[in-house]
C-alpha cells in the first residue's frame, strides 16, 4: 500500500477504536479501489467491490491474529470481493439485454483516455488469474511470493501467470516495451 497503515493504528482499530478504524479505512480505500478496478475493469463495480472489502475489513479485523500480516490479509479480502462482484455481474449480464449492456459500457469509456482504455482493455482480455497476478504485482507492488500467499497458490504458479500475462499484454498492446511502466503510471505509481 502506498500509504500503509502502521502497526499501532491496526492494533488500535482491532481493539475497537472507532477513530483508528476510520483512519485505517481511509488509508485502505484507495488501494482497495485500485485493485478492484484493475481486476473488474469498471468504475461502479470496482467501487462496490472496494466498499464490500472495506466493510469486511471492519467486520473481521478483530479476527486478524498478527497485525504484521495485515497487508496480505487485506489484499486477499479485496481479491475475493472483486471475484464475488465479477460472479454476480456475470449472472446479471446473462439476464441483461445486449442494447442495455452497450449503453452501460459506452458511458464508462467516455471517462478514460485512449491509452488508459487500451491498457484496461488489454488487462480485461487476460484470463482472470493472470489479470489478478498482474494487478497485484503492478497496482499493489507485491512480489510473486506475496501474491502467492494472497491468492493461495504456489509462488512458481504466480511467476508463470505473470510471465504469460506479460507476454500476452505485449501482444495486445502492440509489443510496446513500455507497457508495464504505463500500467503503473495509469494507476498512480509513477
Amino acid at each position: 500500500m502506498p500509504d500503509s497503515p502502521d502497526l499501532t493504528c491496526i492494533a488500535a482499530a482491532r481493539a475497537g477504536g472507532r477513530e483508528e478504524l476510520d483512519a485505517l479505512l481511509a488509508v485502505c480505500w484507495p488501494t482497495a479501489y485500485r485493485i478492484a478496478r484493475g481486476i473488474i475493469g469498471e468504475n461502479a463495480l470496482a467501487e462496490e467491490s472496494a466498499q464490500e472489502a472495506c466493510a469486511q475489513l471492519a467486520r473481521t479485523l478483530p479476527e486478524l491474529r498478527e497485525p504484521a500480516a495485515f497487508r496480505g490479509w487485506f489484499y486477499r479480502i479485496v481479491v475475493n470481493a472483486a471475484r464475488a462482484t465479477l460472479r454476480r455481474e456475470r449472472r446479471h449480464r446473462d439476464s441483461v439485454p445486449l442494447d442495455e449492456e452497450v449503453e452501460r459500457t459506452e458511458g464508462d469509456a467516455d471517462a478514460t483516455t485512449l491509452e488508459r482504455l487500451g491498457i484496461e482493455q488489454a488487462l480485461l482480455a487476460l484470463p482472470s488469474m493472470q489479470r489478478e497476478a498482474i494487478v497485484l504485482h503492478y497496482y499493489a507492488d507485491l512480489t510473486s511470493k506475496e501474491i502467492a500467499r494472497v491468492v493461495g497458490v504456489p509462488d512458481g504458479t504466480i511467476r508463470y501467470r505473470l510471465f504469460l500475462a506479460k507476454r500476452r499484454l505485449r501482444v495486445l498492446l502492440g509489443d510496446r516495451s513500455d507497457a508495464a511502466p504505463a500500467m503503473t503510471e495509469v494507476n498512480g505509481h509513477a
